[in-house]
Formats: structure tokens, sequence, C-alpha cells
């Protein structure tokens, strides 16, 4: 059971990706089994439902993200604010003895006392599923339909934008995955398409988020071998394309199509240490060659679990890689990421966080580079098997390095924020 958080979305689609470099050897702290706090769910024919009620308060000291900025034009200060969370959900999760399906759907509503402007409803419905064919060979398939929204302060956000700017999104993939001996291939395709929806203008008027909306379109061939029962090399090739649906003469469709190559290896040490590290190049190129500078370099996808003890993990993440602009002048953007955390089982049904990131995003076209960091410290006290009680403390700094001459919907966002998040989780 875990607090719930607003949604936030920046990048591309997040499709259930395989864990390559689990062979079983470790647990982590999240994902242990816990048999006398875990929901036990409404068995119902072949599958079980596991219904979710989250309830929650929303502190924050910064509800717009703006800077202290009295002599600006327009000024802007800092306001603070107090909202309510309510998150319903339920998960079928099949129980057969061949071949899987989960599927799951959710609402959330954050609305606060104030700045109504800022209420958001999110959610959607998920489903994954399983085809077993033999031993270590299976097909994934699966995809969704959501509602989200760009929060406030992130990257591709703009500051003439009175409100968060929601939008939908529809998405599909297949996967196979076969294995013989040392080796293993994976072949995936996906497919995604978002929609986003026009939202006020600071000072009055309409933003229109139309030149926004983007269908994806994306493969990956991959080749593992295992160098021993603990460890592997894998090589992976990506390809995708990006049809955007509006454009003009002046500000054309960022239509693009990249490639991604990574090299690198993975690992399960027993008692010690998991994970996967990948380096390589991306390129991306844009049809209106002319506009939009191509972005092409170094990317990496790395993800280390450390387990000093059975009660703690420490999980590093690193990545390098492009993602759209949603500026005229900009074709994109590298986003360079950075995360360490560590979860700790203090006692069985109490586990503290502490997770610290970094993220500098340099864009392509235009001078301007993001660079924001942030932490965070949570708890989760789980009562029994229904009842939990979750507290997240949270500080996010963010920076914005601009070039003269920028339009105002192109500077990005400058901002402090402490949020604090309370959660009752209910759940059978």
């Amino acid at each position: 059971m875990g607090a719930a958080t607003a949604a936030v979305a920046d990048d591309n689609t997040d499709f259930a990706v395989p864990n390559y470099y689990g062979r079983g050897k470790n647990t982590s702290v999240m994902e242990r089994e816990r048999p006398d706090y875990d929901a036990v769910g409404i068995h119902a024919g072949g599958f079980t439902l596991f219904p979710k009620l989250q309830l929650g308060v929303i502190a924050t000291s910064n509800i717009l993200d703006v800077p202290n900025a009295p002599s600006a034009v327009p000024p802007t200060s800092p306001k603070s604010a107090f909202g309510f969370l309510i998150a319903p959900s339920v998960t079928a999760q099949s129980n057969w003895g061949r071949h899987s399906l989960t599927v799951t759907a959710n609402v959330q509503q954050e609305t606060f006392t104030q700045f109504s402007s800022e209420n958001q409803t999110t959610g959607g419905i998920r489903a994954d599923g399983q085809i077993d064919v033999h031993d270590e060979s299976y097909i994934d398939l699966g995809g969704d339909i959501e509602r989200d929204v760009i929060a406030r302060g992130g990257t591709t956000s703009q500051t003439t934008e009175a409100k968060p700017v929601p939008y939908n999104t529809e998405t599909a993939y297949a996967r196979g995955v076969y294995g013989v001996d040392r080796v293993r291939g994976t072949v995936e395709g996906d497919f995604a398409n978002y929609d986003f929806l026009n939202v006020p203008r600071v000072g009055g008027g309409t933003v229109t988020e139309d030149v926004r909306n983007y269908s994806q379109d994306r493969g990956l061939g991959r080749v593992d071998y295992a160098l021993s029962p603990d460890a592997a090399v894998f090589g992976s090739v990506s390809y995708g394309l990006e049809n955007y649906a509006e454009g003009t003469l002046i500000n054309p469709a960022r239509n693009s199509h990249e490639t991604r190559i990574l090299a690198g290896a993975n690992f399960d040490l027993t008692a010690l240490a998991r994970g996967e590290i990948g380096i390589g190049y991306v390129d991306r190129e844009y049809t209106a060659s002319s506009f939009y500078h191509p972005l092409k370099g170094l990317a990496i996808s790395s993800k280390i679990e450390y387990f000093p003890t059975q009660l703690v993990t420490v999980t590093f993440i690193g990545q390098r890689l492009v993602e759209d602009s949603a500026f005229n002048q900009a074709s994109g953007y590298f986003k360079n990421f950075a995360s360490l955390g560590a979860d700790y089982e203090f006692k069985r049904n109490i586990i503290l966080s502490l997770l610290g990131s970094l993220e500098r995003d340099t864009f392509e076209g235009i001078s301007r580079t993001d660079n924001t960091a942030s932490i965070a410290a949570s708890g989760k006290y789980l009562v029994n098997r229904n009842v939990g009680v979750g507290a997240t403390l949270a500080y996010t700094n963010r920076v914005s390095s601009i070039g003269a001459g920028l339009p105002a919907d192109e500077i990005g966002p400058v901002y402090n924020e402490v949020r604090f998040t309370l959660n009752l989780v209910l759940q059978r």
C-alpha cells in the first residue's frame, strides 16, 4: 500500500518493460511479500479482485510553481494551498494455471480549497497479458486508455498556461521473448496516441494545445547472452516514428524518426546486487530538417539495486535520452536524469524511504537549460491487511537558464516547492 501522488506526465509512453536482470536471487524491500499485511482480494471465478481506496490530504508551499519575483512583469509570488485526494481503484488478476491477465481501472481526484484551476481528475484502464509458450519463451500483450495532466513546473509546461494541461492517451504493445540455452531474443512493438486539450491563457484567451497532438510507433530488437547463471551481456536496437497532427509554414509539424543502439550487461548476485547498465548512441532526425535541428549523442539506460542487508535496498537509476519539445523554436531536448534512493524495512509493517534526484534538460534550437533537484522522505505503516497509512514530505528546486529573446511561452519554470501528503489506504 503506497501513498498516492499527483499525476505528472512529461515523457513518452511508459509500458511495462520486462525485468531483464532479475533471476530470482534477490528481493527488494518494496517487492517482498508480507502475508500478514498483503491484501487477499475477492475471488471471482478465474480472477481475484483487489479493490483499493486512497484518501488523502495535500499541503503545498507553491501551488502554482512560480518564483518569488515581486518586481517581475507581471509580479509573481508563491501561494500555499491545501487540498484533498480521493483515488479508488480495482485490479483483476487471473489465477489460471497457464497464461495470465491483469486489468486495472483507477480514478484520482485532487481538489484544493482555493485555486480551483489546479483541481485535477486523472485515471484510466490498463490491461497486461502474457501467453506462455514454453519455459523461457512467452508473448506479452497489453495497452491502456488514460486521462493524465502535464503538471505545472514540468519540462514541457508553459508559463503562459493558466492551469495544468490535461491530455488523453491510447496505447498498445506486443512483445515476444524466446529463450534457449544461453541466448534470449526479444522483439517488441508499440503504438501510442496523444491528444492534448486547450487551456486558458494567463491574462486571458486560450493556449491552443492541438500542435502537441501526435502518434508514436516504435519497434525494438534485443539479444541477451548469458556468461554465467549470474550475468549476461546484451545488445539492442530500437526505431521509432512520431507523427504530429498539425503544423504550419512558420512552425511545421515536428515529425521525426529515432534510432537508438544500446549495449551493456545485466547481473543478479545473491545477497549483494542486481541491475543492468546499457550505454549507446541515439539519433533523432526531423522531417522538417531546415527548421528543427537533429539530436544525436550518448544514450544511457541503467538501474542498479544494492542489498547491504535484507532489510535495506539502495537503488540507483541513470538515464540519458531524447524527448520532444513543446516549444516552437526547439526540436527537442536531451534529458539527463539520475536518482538515488533507499528503502528500509524498520519493521515488517513499517517501511521508511528516502529518494533524491537530479535532472538536467538541454534544449536543441534555443538557448535554454533546465535543472531540477528534488528530495523526498516517505513512510508507510501497514496496520493490517486492509488498512495502511502513508506520508511523504518532498522538496523540489527548479531553475531555467535561458538566452535573450525567448518568447514568454518558451521560458522555463523557476520555482521552489515543499509538498506534504498524508494518505489513508483501505483495501480488500
